[in-house]
């Protein structure tokens, strides 16, 4: 496989909606454990030891997105931090399979899906970007 930084707005958007879908925690340090362990992963996937250094700021213009593109950049962001052997067991993973949970009912009902695989399928998951 190969990973790659996603980047800040990416990572900062899904922290954003995570609190405004959740209901708790705080964007900055909830972006800060998910860029974490995406650095992570690209520093073991290619064995480079770029150090982490927190983020003090949030981008401008963060917004609440529609859920097939949040879907789509939670999927992304799995996928570009899942090298390295802790992700599976990392409170970043478990954020993202939290949201997860709350967001993928919703969908299936919007658009009167029956499995999570159906997704894939909709024209608004096509379109939506995989990195932003």
């Amino acid at each position: 496989m190969s990973a790659f930084l996603c980047s800040k707005k990416h990572i900062q958007l899904i922290a954003f909606n995570y609190v405004e879908i959740m209901k708790t925690g705080n964007v900055l340090p909830i972006a800060n454990e998910l860029f974490k362990e995406n650095l992570d992963s690209v520093n073991f996937r290619y064995s480079e030891v770029t150090k982490f250094k927190k983020w003090t700021s949030l981008v401008p213009n963060l917004n609440v997105l529609p859920l097939v593109e949040l879907y789509k950049a939670i999927l992304c962001l799995d996928y570009q931090s899942c090298e390295h052997d802790g992700w599976y067991e990392s409170k970043a993973q478990t954020l993202l399979n939290n949201l997860i949970a709350v967001i993928v009912p919703k969908i299936l009902k919007e658009f009167n899906l029956t499995t999570e695989d159906e997704i894939a399928s909709l024209d608004a998951y096509t379109k939506a970007p995989w990195s932003r």
